[in-house]
């Protein structure tokens, strides 16, 4: 084999290198010598050989205070050792270095080159300058230890490639890049302050794994990280991405407490997993989730925007300020977490936003609109002033809603219900704040205070619920039914009752108004609609009183009269300025025309002193005015003065019972004259 060693004197074509010879006189060399596997070769101050004809084959080299230029291949069985600061190995043109270790004190320049199956220790610097533009450099199974104070310079438009290798670097060393490309397809590790800088355009491709501890950092600049790997911080690490750089996140990225990741006018990506357990921060940044974002400790988002499309989950506090968070996919503030926004804009587009039990939603000078996702919240809400809370989709609030704390009542913010929310808390719930209804609101089974509720249409469902109300309950529209319990008054101008049986008990006053309306359905003897006021009731408006047209049978079967008591009040002023009587099929549900009949009653006179409105089913009329069996008799209305109900006249197509006691009957209708 020839190798071909070409120094900076006149010499040409030495063929051998002698085992420890020292090589700083050109009369040690012998041309007519052959070097053999067994050989060490040591270059020392005066000898700068350039290796560019054959491979070389030795057991040891050291480079002393020169430079060896290596275009070819160069392998040492044991090491190749760069013994100081102003030694140096350069690596041209495709040129492999391998030795079992590679010991540097100095600089390994590299062009378009390759060091593949070594042991790296670096007790100096390792600066891997590759030029010109557009060239690279392979690290392929190595073994790296970057010692005190080295360093891994890249320069403009370079890539470096560590493929199957590991890498240890401590005591601040520096990896540089600029403008370059690493790729770590290796374990890489880094201690003691350890700096991976870098900047102007390059990229970072981390595809197997890269650890950080004791303090050290990733720096980019208007850069580009990818990690499809691992990427883990320990220890006080830290990772810096600023001025539109991109950070994607395709593998793991986990931060152990103490470790901080802080982004300024950048972009993070995650389709993978970013768990942190130290601090983050955000300037004017953008983040992409994905895949799932564990946010375990606390950190915060000044003008940011988050898109939640994937899953993120908030273990600690988020602290959120001039930003916008659209949810997509699910953002979860789980027990013992705070999402606390200022000055923000929310969307829940389409995803869910949940509240844990012991979690909490925060937001000051905010606006938060469910749009066409779910808000659930388990635990508490606090809508500070400034803020708007608007619902349009679905939204279900099991815990409390206050301003700041759980005391306070204003007007100055309010819940904005366009779609459907629902309030099934198993405690005692408080909604301190307004709520505007405009859609359906669903109370099951709880004991809720309102401040103040406002409905101009849409439901006011009640489940068996129990509210306390600090304002009367105003139905300015829409409708108000099923059961429960009102600690308050209610305006009603528009309807309140269903074509189902309702029953409400109302502690306070009740006004209706002129537009108002109470349907009141009577399903059976034992089932039928009531309205039970404690105090006052102001009539108005319209009565509806729908009954199930099997009920006229069955009330005649035993030839009595029935009262249903369907209104109770302590006392009563104005009346209903219209009432309807409606029949219904109870299969169906649907309205059905009036029974027909034969025997008319045209006029029926009515006299009561209690304070109720109630329906008379009786069997007939006296023997002038008979009314066929199971008729519509009358309805009295009973307050402190009677209230007679004139010119009730109910036609009938057919008789359908006849009288065999005139005698009995004719008494009770006498009795009712009274």
């Amino acid at each position: 084999m020839q190798v071909n060693i070409i120094q900076n004197y006149p010499l040409n074509l030495l063929t051998d290198i002698p085992d420890f010879k020292i090589l700083n006189k050109k009369d040690n060399w012998n041309p007519n010598q052959i070097p053999s596997f067994s050989d060490s070769v040591f270059f020392t101050s005066g000898i700068s050989p350039n290796i560019s004809h054959e491979d070389v084959f030795v057991t040891n080299v050291t480079i002393d205070e020169c430079t060896l230029s290596n275009y070819v291949n160069l392998t040492a069985s044991n090491h190749i050792l760069i013994n100081s600061m102003y030694s140096r190995l350069d690596m041209y043109e495709n040129s492999i270095t391998m030795a079992n270790s590679l010991g540097n004190k100095g600089y390994i320049t590299m062009i378009n080159a390759t060091i593949m199956s070594t042991k790296i220790r670096n007790d100096g610097s390792i600066s891997p300058i590759i030029k010109p533009l557009y060239s690279y450099a392979n690290f392929i199974e190595n073994e790296f230890t970057f010692g005190p104070a080295s360093l891994f310079n890249l320069p403009i438009r370079s890539t470096i490639n560590l493929i199957n290798s590991n890498c240890t670097t401590s005591d601040k060393s520096t990896i540089y890049n600029e403008g370059s490309t690493i790729m770590i397809n290796s374990e890489v590790k880094t201690f003691n302050t350890t700096i991976i800088l870098i900047e102007q355009k390059s990229q970072l491709l981390i595809q197997r794994n890269l650890e950080l501890s004791d303090n050290s950092s990733i720096r980019s600049i208007n850069s580009t990280i990818i990690v499809s790997g691992n990427l883990s911080f320990r220890l006080s690490s830290n990772i810096t991405i600023f001025r539109r750089s991109e950070f994607y996140i395709l593998g793991q990225v986990h931060f152990e407490p103490l470790s901080l990741f802080s982004s300024s006018v950048s972009k993070i990506f995650i389709t993978g997993t970013l768990q942190t357990n130290g601090i983050f921060d955000d300037l004017l940044g953008s983040i992409f989730v994905n895949g799932t974002f564990d946010f375990n400790n606390s950190g915060h988002f000044e003008n940011s925007q988050i898109t939640v499309n994937g899953k993120m989950n908030v273990f600690g506090f988020f602290d959120g300020k001039d930003s916008f968070i659209n949810v997509i996919g699910n953002l979860i503030a789980h027990n013992d977490s705070t999402i606390y926004c200022r000055n923000c804009e929310i969307v829940v587009l389409n995803g869910i936003f949940y509240v844990s039990q012991l979690g909490q939603f925060i937001i000051s000078r905010t606006s938060f609109v469910n749009s066409k996702g779910i808000y659930i919240a388990m635990g508490d809400t606090f809508v500070q002033e400034g803020s708007t809370f608007v619902n349009k989709a679905s939204m279900t609030l099991n815990s409390n809603v206050f301003l700041t704390d759980n005391t306070t009542l204003s007007d100055k913010v309010s819940i904005n219900n366009h779609g459907e929310l629902s309030m099934n808390g198993a405690n005692k719930q408080s909604i301190n704040v307004p709520i505007v209804n405009n859609g359906t609101i669903i109370i099951s089974n709880n004991e809720i205070f309102m401040y103040k509720y406002n409905q101009t249409k849409g439901s006011f469902i009640l489940n068996g619920s129990s509210i306390i109300s600090h304002s009367p309950i105003d139905i300015f529209g829409g409708n108000m039914n099923g059961n429960g319990t009102i600690n308050g008054g209610i305006f009603n101008n528009g309807s309140i009752g269903s074509n189902q049986v309702n029953q409400f008990s109302i502690h306070g006053v009740y006004n209706q108004g002129s537009n108002g309306i109470l349907t009141m359905t009577i399903n059976s003897l034992d089932s039928f609609s009531q309205l039970n006021i404690s105090s006052e009731a102001n009539l108005g408006g319209t009565l509806i009183i729908r009954i199930n047209q099997d009920l006229l049978n069955q009330a005649t079967d035993n030839n009595e009269d029935i009262n249903f008591n369907i209104l109770n009040f302590e006392k009563q002023s104005g009346s209903f300025s219209n009432i309807q009587f409606k029949y219904f099929n109870p299969t169906t549900q649907q309205d059905v025309p009036e029974p027909a009949t034969k025997n008319e009653c045209r006029e029926i006179k009515s006299r009561s002193s209690s304070r109720s409105v109630y329906v008379l089913i009786s069997n007939n009329c006296n023997d002038d005015k008979k009314l066929a069996k199971g008729a519509i008799a009358g309805i009295v209305i009973g307050c402190a003065v009677a209230v007679a109900l004139v010119g009730v006249i109910f036609h009938f197509r057919e008789k359908i019972f006849r009288f065999s006691k005139k005698e009995k009957v004719s008494n009770k209708m006498k009795s009712l004259e009274n």
